[in-house]
């Protein structure tokens, strides 16, 4: 197998998986796949090879859309993906390399290749490793529709996107249908205002009237003539007016303070202007319009009424001129031309069923695109046009009742709630299309009730009007169109385009070439070349097929129908301290606040020049009062905190004094906006009556001078994180604390003491503490909260004196069967990197598990199974593995009373896997994750048969001084335990943990031994730090260990430290926890199992192999160590061990010392087992781990690999995907 010799074995959606047999499975259900388009006339540019017997079948364009897409997932050119054969019995491995610039039909040939290449030398399959999960192609992709398919060709010459888009279908300008309509049914109604009804002789008349004004002022073809008015007739008459002159309309509201004129360049002034109103005290060039039937608008013109002025409009005449929001900068103008105005009106009347019948409503602005479409459409079909006063729009409930009145059948509002037999149609487009160019339809309630339950929150784009194509493409390499669900850049390919910009340089960046088909010279031009005709005046003003794409800007994906949905903009994407942000994820979920009416977030930079993300909002007026607001404030941070990562929860919410600025097209005028000093300024919160010490005092102008743009005075009980801290500005703090107060503050204390009042008593205590004093109720026992809210103790031992109240008084334990008969084990923690380990250990276990529940927080089954890659074929079609939806820190585990109640009936074995891991967090941060999660399992353990539960706890819960002593001495009394003994009560950690982690272990621990002792039984697995696999070195980067290598290698430093480390690989870990779940019960209620390295690895041996392997490291005393990571830390702000500074720099050496454990219980579970006992890290295994952090890019390579003692491994297997971390679910 030379040609899989150096790949990998691990795909990516894949785990490390164990040895031993595994049915393959066939398929589950087969369809014929249809490969007819609706592209057939493409189909004579290549019938050899469409004909060809190396035509692909559907097995082949499902495998390599599959290879495509899972491309932006792993970082590998080369994956290999097992299949079955039709001509060979053993299953093959095919190899399939792929370029980020291949296109799709390059990888479709490659699939096709690689295939008849396995099955010339197919060998019998080695069952090295049976695969975790699998992909199963579902039937949504068995059956692919119409529209799917039209994103591909059946031949790979002819590439995607080149149809014919019917680039001459000219259907005339609308003047000229508008003028055949009126002139054939001059009786029948075309624009009903409140009152009169004009007919469209009437208006055919006006426009005429003042379109020969227009021409004989002078206005010359493509000049700008502005319209100022409101919702009337005379709109209507006065842009077809404009457009019969050949000129460009530019409409405004009348309703405006002054003739802004910021958004027109000088090279392109209005020529004349319309106005509509009396309001405007402004000069004018046209009289007031006033529409009588049988009266004259403008008495020297009016015998031209009946004469249509003699200017000819082709496709590429400029009609309009638009300007964009402006939400992204200064709006620009867009020349939309006349070809977008009739050229999809024919179709959409026959899709959506619009008729001369129809009754149209004018509810768009003035300034707004669609105010065309309003306009347009019922002059195209000859219908009514109904027009709503401002007061029908503006008084609540007056415009149902207008409607109702009118008895319109169309209108283009955003509705916010709709009767149950309205139908949608939700339409997606831009300023620069002109018009809207996709749809997708939303059908009745009346129809389909389910239909917006089974939605995202954001409607799709949908599909292409007519001679139109969404395209998406990679965002790296616009060569390559994306595959189904990848994420790409949305380019609209029509030829309703509009003309450009005003800007020739912005039209170049956003309007461009189609670099997929040419430049569009191969599809016949019927207006400069009629077939049987010669050309007619419209060819004048054509400028020739132009194959072009607009670039929305827009983010979107394919779906598996070929519809298109909207995931974002690609400037709304930030980076931020590293961190990428989509500030669209935080507008949504902003606006679905309840006192939220509207909201924008931007980047801005404050006074240090410093990126924050600043929340502006709307609170509907509901709260008023800057107390309130403050509140409201509070209220919205815990809000977002709950539905986004922390480093997206804006650090500023800010409410303008009454509403939002609005630019003139009615969006939020985002440069009008002030910005973060000012607006501080302006809401400074009340006086704090409350007499500050000198402590606080002293620690509100150390917060000043760290904190950007906080208010004054600071609030004694505002986080420091809520007011725009995080962990670089929490470590700057803790130095400057430590200088002006004189007190050695840990690092950590600014997380255990958030607030001004907090820290002040936590400083004063610590002062106390050097001068022999003992201050009532320390800060450093209880936490500080706010009034109104809950103390929790901070002191975990107290805690667990209340927690242990809520056990049953007595517990029931399995029946003597539960040895003998396959179990059912609820396994929580499977999404992460030990839990996966796990997973697999357990399912191996054929004989022993029947099944595995697991519980994942997502929203949804198919999202539980695909988050993390959770799927293998064979453990959902034999019923052994179920997924529950859920979250460990809520209550019933928030799975709901009917699936926890068949949870309990079902399960024999309850294994808690899962935790938040943070060294970080104080214990009551973690509490509910970690502490109410382990109450609820011994809940669920009560509920219905008797279980048994297996606990995965941490050495971090035996960290104290007095644990050390005690393994020294078990280790050297000739008791025969190797350290502290399996059966210790835990009574010596009571006090002196020093992580929140540590402690939250502690507490679950104590709780399940005391269930033990009232009968609950079970096992308490004790591993120490949990490392990469042993066989192929996948490992979690998100580790101390990991960090402390790394940051050793960027300081060019280790220190000298001889403690000993309990690292183990985590395929040992896995199968110690599995073991533990599934072996006969101890005869001891709960049994602890200590899960050691034999022999056990140092600090400098792991360090040392840096060395070895040919990086650049010397070695030096801690103390100079420490002082060189502090100067390098502050410099740069850049080491991996930055966010554990307060761990690093505390006495490392002392704070790593490691209490030798008794490992008598594990081995004997392993031994029963028929598994290994032991394991270590040893040089070997350093080099392999290493070999794969380089590989992830976590490390970078060697410096001196040339003349390094060892030589990193070449890793033939894969392993550079970054697992998951032990923490969540």
């Amino acid at each position: 197998m030379t040609r899989n010799f150096d790949i990998a074995f691990i795909a990516a959606t894949d785990y490390p998986r164990p040895t031993g047999a595994h049915k393959l499975v066939e398929a589950a259900h087969s369809a014929q796949l249809s490969l007819q388009t609706s592209l057939n006339e493409e189909a004579d540019e290549d019938d050899d090879l469409a004909g060809a017997t190396n035509r692909p079948s559907a097995f082949h364009l499902l495998l390599a859309a599959f290879r495509g897409t899972s491309s932006p997932l792993h970082r590998e050119t080369d994956i290999i993906i097992g299949s079955s054969s039709a001509s060979v019995r053993e299953p093959l491995l095919l190899r399939i390399s792929m370029d980020p610039s291949d296109p799709f039909w390059a990888v479709v040939r490659r699939v096709q290749q690689v295939e008849k290449e396995a099955e010339d030398d197919a060998l019998p399959f080695i069952r090295h490793d049976a695969p975790l999960f699998r992909v199963r192609f579902f039937d949504e992709t068995d059956k692919p529709k119409d529209n799917f398919i039209r994103s591909t060709s059946l031949r790979p010459s002819s590439r995607t996107p080149k149809a014919d888009l019917d680039w001459c279908g000219w259907k005339g300008a609308i003047t000229d249908i508008f003028s055949r309509n009126a002139r054939a049914h001059p009786e029948k109604t075309c624009v009903i205002p409140k009152h009169p009804r004009r007919d469209p002789r009437a208006i055919l008349h006006a426009s005429n009237v003042l379109a020969h004004h227009l021409l004989r002022s002078g206005v010359q073809r493509e000049e700008v003539v502005m319209v100022y008015a409101h919702r009337s007739v005379d709109l209507v008459v006065a842009v077809l007016a404009v457009l019969r002159a050949g000129a460009d309309v530019l409409r405004h509201r009348s309703r405006l303070p002054s003739l802004k004129t910021d958004h027109i360049p000088a090279r392109r002034p209005a020529r004349a202007l319309v106005f509509c109103s009396t309001e405007l005290k402004i000069r004018v060039e046209v009289p007031a319009l006033e529409v009588f039937p049988t009266g004259d608008v403008l008495h020297s013109h009016s015998h031209l009424g009946d004469t249509d002025p003699n200017v000819a409009l082709g496709p590429d005449s400029v009609g309009t001129l638009s300007f964009t929001s402006g939400s992204t900068g200064i709006p620009k103008g867009v020349k939309g031309r006349h070809f977008s105005l009739t050229h999809f009106f024919p179709w959409m009347g026959e899709r959506f069923g619009l008729t001369s019948a129809s009754k149209f409503t004018m509810l768009s602005g003035i300034a707004h695109d669609p105010i065309q479409r309003d306009m347009f459409t019922p002059l195209f079909f000859g219908a009514e046009l109904h027009v709503p006063t401002a007061d029908d729009i503006g008084t609540p409930g007056r415009l149902a009742e207008w409607m109702a009145d009118s008895g319109v059948t169309r209108d283009c509002l955003r509705l916010q709630s709709l009767a149950a037999n309205v139908r949608i149609i939700n339409m997606y487009g831009t300023t620069e299309t002109q018009r809207a160019v996709s749809y997708f339809a939303i059908p009745p309630v009346s129809e389909d009730s389910t239909f917006l339950a089974t939605q995202k929150d954001i409607m799709p784009a949908g599909q292409g009007m007519i001679d139109v194509q969404l395209l998406v493409v990679n965002r790296n390499d616009r060569n390559v169109p994306c595959a189904v669900g990848e994420v790409g850049e949305i380019y609209v390919r029509s030829g309703g385009l509009a003309e450009g910009y005003l800007d020739a340089a912005a039209s170049a960046e956003k309007f461009v070439n189609n670099w997929f088909s040419g430049d569009g010279h191969a599809y016949p031009d019927t207006i400069m070349h009629p077939p049987n005709s010669l050309a007619g005046p419209e060819s004048r003003h054509w400028k020739g097929i132009r194959d072009r794409m607009y670039r929305s800007g827009d983010l979107g994906r394919y779906m598996p129908d070929g519809i298109v949905e909207c995931t974002g903009r690609a400037d709304d994407q930030v980076k931020i301290r590293g961190f990428r942000i989509e500030l669209g994820e935080i507008d949504i979920h902003l606006s679905q606040h309840p006192l939220v009416r509207e909201n924008v977030t931007l980047v801005r930079r404050d006074k240090d020049e410093e990126k924050i993300l600043v929340s502006y909002f709307d609170s509907k007026g509901l709260v008023k009062g800057l107390k309130k607001y403050r509140r409201l404030i509070k209220a919205i941070r815990e809000y977002l905190k709950a539905k986004l990562p922390s480093y997206s929860v804006p650090t500023r919410d800010l409410r303008p004094s009454q509403r939002m600025p609005l630019n003139p097209n009615g969006k939020i005028d985002k440069p009008a906006l002030p910005f973060p000093d000012t607006v501080q300024l302006s809401y400074t919160p009340p006086t704090d009556h409350t007499k500050a010490s000198a402590t606080e005092e002293g620690m509100r102008t150390l917060w000043s001078s760290i904190l950007p743009n906080v208010p004054q005075p600071i609030p004694l009980d505002e986080s420091f994180f809520d007011l725009g801290g995080h962990s670089i500005l929490a470590t700057r703090l803790i130095f400057e604390i430590r200088k002006q107060f004189v007190v050695n503050a840990p690092l950590g204390l600014i997380f255990d003491q958030p607030t001004i009042a907090g820290l002040a008593k936590a400083i004063d205590s610590l002062r106390n503490a050097d001068l022999g004093l003992a201050l009532k109720d320390s800060p450093l026992d209880f936490a500080y909260t706010g009034p109104g809210t809950r103390a929790i103790p901070l002191e975990y031992g107290a805690d667990y004196e209340q927690l242990v109240k809520q056990l049953d008084e007595k517990y029931a334990s399995p029946g003597d069967d539960f040895d003998m008969k396959p179990v059912s084990v609820f396994l929580t923690g499977a999404t992460g990197f030990l839990g996966a380990f796990v997973l697999k250990d357990l399912l191996d276990m054929e004989e022993r598990v029947k099944k595995v529940i697991c519980i994942v927080r997502a929203k949804s089954l198919k999202e539980g199974l695909s988050d993390k890659g959770i799927w293998d074929e064979k453990w959902i079609e034999s019923g052994r593995l179920e997924v529950v939806i859920g979250d460990l820190g809520q209550d019933l585990f928030g799975m709901g009373e009917e699936v926890w109640k068949r949870v309990s009936e079902d399960a024999d074995v309850l294994l808690h896997n899962g935790a938040l891991v943070h060294w970080i967090y104080p214990y009551e941060k973690l509490r509910a994750a970690n502490v109410v999660s382990t109450l609820s399992i011994i809940k669920l353990a009560t509920v219905g048969k008797p279980k048994s539960v297996a606990f995965v706890s941490s050495t971090s819960a035996v960290d104290t001084e007095h644990y050390v002593q005690l393994g020294e001495r078990a280790a050297n009394d000739g008791s025969g335990l190797s350290g502290v003994p399996e059966s210790d009560d835990l009574e010596g950690a009571r006090h002196g943990l020093g992580t929140g982690y540590g402690q939250s272990k502690w507490v679950s621990e104590k709780l399940l031994m005391e269930a033990g002792k009232r009968g609950l039984k079970g096992h308490i697995v004790r591993p120490g730090y949990v490392v990469g696999d042993s066989k192929t070195a996948v490992t979690n980067t998100d580790d101390f260990l990991w960090r402390m290598v790394k940051g050793c290698v960027q300081l060019g430093l280790v220190p000298d430290i001889n403690n000993t480390i309990n690292m183990v690989p985590v395929d040992h870990v896995a199968k110690c926890t599995a073991q533990a779940a599934v072996s006969p019960l101890p005869t001891a209620t709960q049994s602890v199992c200590h899960v050691t390295a034999k022999p056990p690895p140092t600090y400098n041996s792991m360090l040392s192999s840096l060395k070895q392997y040919g990086y650049a490291t010397d070695t030096c005393e801690y103390l100079v160590w420490r002082r060189k990571l502090e100067q390098h830390v502050m410099e740069v702000q850049d080491n991996a061990l930055f966010p554990l500074l307060h761990f690093v720099l505390d006495d490392l050496p002392t704070s790593t010392r490691s209490a030798e454990l008794d490992d008598t219980n594990t081995v004997e579970l392993l031994r029963r087992g028929g598994a290994k006992t032991s394991a270590t890290v040893d040089d070997e295994l350093m080099g392999l781990y290493l070999a794969w952090l380089v590989g992830a890019g976590f490390l970078p390579p060697p410096t001196e690999a040339e003349t390094a003692a060892k030589k990193l491994p070449q890793l033939t297997f894969s392993g550079v995907i970054k697992a998951s971390g032990r923490s969540g679910l």
